[in-house]
């Protein structure tokens, strides 16, 4: 709860308030990880969830001005990948879900069915946007920079690594099939910036989606695949 309030607060309160917030909450986490004795699940838990903070200050602190506006995305999610790689180094995350896995001649199928699932998620959400009329912006495939297109999709891949592929499966050893709900919850949380109802729900759908695929599979291929389209495809029709 500590975690989404703290998303929450650059909505009602201030930027610098939430900054201050996440600061704090990523001290707390960190400390907790290396001083605090706990057992290796809950180690795991407070070292991947430190990660929604780090994002959060990240995303906010790291774009500047003299950086082009299309790549804001891309130095705060290459940060937080380095620290993924430094977190699977200290951390063995296990998964207490039942197996069921695909036969290997199924694997990349549904791998690529998921992945191809992500362009009709952004259609149905766009038009569900203009149809709600959330926003003045009408879909429709439009020439879109190149370098937008790549930002997208390298952000979407990187939330699917940390979301689903480091928080989840922590969270899950922890608390079963509760940890994909709670999960998509965090994910969801880091939207609430946005100040839509609409994109919080919408991320917590594609979330639970996400989250049960890569659970079920025991990968990420397919969702990071369907995030990096998702994005893609909504930038494309914005």
């Amino acid at each position: 709860m500590a975690l989404i309030a703290a998303q929450a607060s650059a909505t009602f309160l201030s930027i610098e308030f939430t900054l201050v917030c996440n600061s704090v909450l990523l001290l707390v986490l960190l400390n907790h990880f290396a001083l605090v004795p706990a057992s290796a699940e809950m180690r795991n838990v407070l070292a991947s969830i430190a990660l929604v903070p780090l994002l959060r200050i990240e995303s906010v602190a790291l774009p500047q001005h003299f950086i082009s506006s299309a790549y804001w995305g891309t130095l705060p999610m290459a940060l937080v990948l380095a620290t993924v790689y430094w977190l699977r180094r200290v951390t063995n995350p296990s998964d207490a879900l039942p197996r069921f896995e695909l036969s290997p001649a199924r694997v990349w199928p549904a791998q690529l069915a998921m992945a191809l699932l992500g362009v009709l998620f952004a259609v149905a959400s766009a038009y569900a946007v203009s149809a709600l009329d959330l926003t003045s912006a009408q879909p429709s495939l439009v020439s879109t920079p190149g370098a937008v297109l790549l930002v997208a999709a390298f952000s979407g891949v990187t939330l699917e690594i940390v979301f689903r592929g480091v928080i989840q499966p922590g969270l899950v050893a922890l608390c079963g099939w509760h940890g994909i709900a709670l999960t998509s919850g965090l994910y969801a949380a880091i939207f609430i910036g946005s100040g839509s109802w609409f994109f919080v729900v919408l991320a917590f759908a594609t979330g639970l989606v996400w989250g049960a695929f890569s659970a079920v599979t025991r990968r990420v291929t397919g969702v990071a695949g369907s995030h990096a389209l998702f994005a893609m495809t909504w930038a494309a029709l914005f």
